[in-house]
């Protein structure tokens, strides 16, 4: 009997009079997803403290200005690279599970080596627009910051590309925690080691230039230990058969990947991008603060979705409808799971943390993360939507969801920042991931007929 039996009678009754060869699929299903969700919690726990403990030190460290450049000059790289991966991570996933699971050998071949190509020439053009925008910023103020900074920064576009698609090959693979082993606790681990290491042996050598060599440093082995794990983990099959290539399905599929993977990184990072153009550094670091620990109800929802894409792929290439709104039911109570009492920490105790933790110096953080977290408090209650979309080739209409947040995003902040600052910049964006969220939601539902909200959770998820 399956460990974890669907609650609604009607749901029972219409899996006992399935076949016995579906039912085997059920247990597939729902044990593999179990399972998975519950390793990738666990490495997303521990990736969470990693990651909380290298912004603590990063902040008491750098102080709020330095730490705000550091911020601006990682978020601005962050969405430079996703634009220059033009939609491949996503693509990948897709294309790897669902050959794997066809059998189409040829074609995982080719999307790999096709994508792999695609964003190594994309991402060139891309570093000095980088170098020419840190330039600018740098200029106006007051020229500040080495050349260097400039340079490593503008670095790490074509390394995290990378990173990106190794990622998402081995989530394609099934290899869902070996992913999230590599891609958060490796990278960020092998940042936080350097950070302890130099301020052991040369105490209060880290500086901002310094720092952004220790984060090209780690994000290259973070890099090298991937691909050496995407070899490993690639089926023989796929090694030996001749690479089939359809670029042009291929790019046709990109090009909303694109647009929905830019626009979701604007909807999430186009408020501290305006802030660093419009306020002070030392305001852009303190936001961050407010934004880390509102981005901590994310992990929850990241490590669930991390196990839902390719099983997501998996169930709608072979046609089990049924089977995709199973995984999507029980993925939102581990979503909630996590984030209600997060949000119940912050509400009561944020401001006691943020004092202790960070300092004194970063107090005005606090509200601010309480208006985030409950914009993002919309994914737990809303928000599988994307993922449904695109699993099930309706890219294009998750791309019109995240397109509408993303133009509210930048409207709200260009009204609201001058005027409220920080508080203004963290309304803007959880008014536009909760307008986002709902659109998603409503597609979903209007194209597949799968139910991604709350209400699917009450029917499918409250019984055990």
């Amino acid at each position: 009997m399956n460990k974890y039996r669907l609650p609604i009678n009607n749901v029972k009754t219409s899996i006992i009079s399935l076949t016995t060869s579906y039912r085997m699929n059920i247990s597939f299903f729902t044990d593999n997803f179990t399972k998975n969700v519950s390793a990738g919690i666990i490495c997303r726990i521990t990736g969470i403290i990693i990651t909380v403990s290298t912004s603590i030190l990063l902040a008491r460290m750098l102080g709020p200005e330095q730490f705000g450049q550091y911020a601006f000059l990682i978020t601005v790289a962050e969405l430079l690279t996703i634009i220059a991966l033009f939609g491949t991570p996503a693509l990948i996933l897709r294309e790897v599970a669902a050959g794997i699971s066809t059998k189409r050998y040829g074609r995982v071949r080719g999307v790999l080596a096709w994508t792999c190509r695609a964003t190594t020439l994309m991402s060139l053009p891309f570093m000095l627009i980088a170098i020419l925008l840190f330039y600018i910023w740098n200029s106006n103020a007051g020229g500040q910051l080495p050349f260097a900074v400039i340079l490593a920064a503008a670095s790490l576009l074509l390394i995290d590309a990378l990173s990106r698609q190794e990622d998402s090959a081995i989530q394609g693979l099934g290899k869902i925690i070996p992913s999230q082993i590599l891609s958060i606790l490796v990278g960020s681990g092998f940042l936080l080691l350097f950070l302890i290491g130099a301020n052991v042996i040369f105490p209060g050598c880290i500086n901002l230039t310094n720092l952004l060599f220790f984060v090209v440093a780690s994000m290259a082995l973070a890099l090298l230990f991937m691909q050496k794990k995407k070899k490993q983990y690639l089926p023989v099959d796929v090694t030996q058969s001749k690479a089939e290539y359809f670029s042009h399905e291929w790019l046709k599929s990109a090009l909303p990947l694109l647009l929905v993977s830019s626009l979701l990184i604007i909807n999430t990072r186009i408020d501290l991008i305006m802030l660093g153009y419009l306020r002070e550094s030392s305001e852009v670091g303190v936001y961050r603060v407010a934004q880390r620990g509102g981005q901590l109800m994310l992990f929850g929802v990241m490590a669930v979705d991390s196990v839902i894409n390719p099983l997501a792929a998996k169930a709608w290439a072979q046609k089990q409808k049924h089977m995709l709104q199973t995984v999507i039911s029980k993925s939102i109570w581990l979503v909630l799971l996590f984030t209600l009492p997060l949000f119940a920490i912050y509400i009561l105790m944020g401001q006691e943390l943020i004092n202790f933790v960070y300092g004194i110096e970063y107090k005005e953080a606090w509200l601010p993360l309480v208006i985030l977290s409950c914009g993002y408090l919309s994914l737990a209650f809303l928000g599988r939507g994307g993922v449904v979309l695109t699993m099930s080739h309706f890219e294009r209409y998750t791309a019109a969801a995240i397109g509408v947040g993303a133009g509210a995003n930048i409207i709200l902040n260009f009204i609201l920042i001058p005027a409220y600052g920080i508080l203004g910049a963290a309304c803007a964006t959880a008014m536009a991931v909760a307008l986002r969220m709902f659109m998603e939601a409503y597609f979903a539902y209007k194209k597949t007929k799968i139910d991604t909200t709350i209400f699917a959770f009450l029917r499918h998820g409250g019984k055990k």
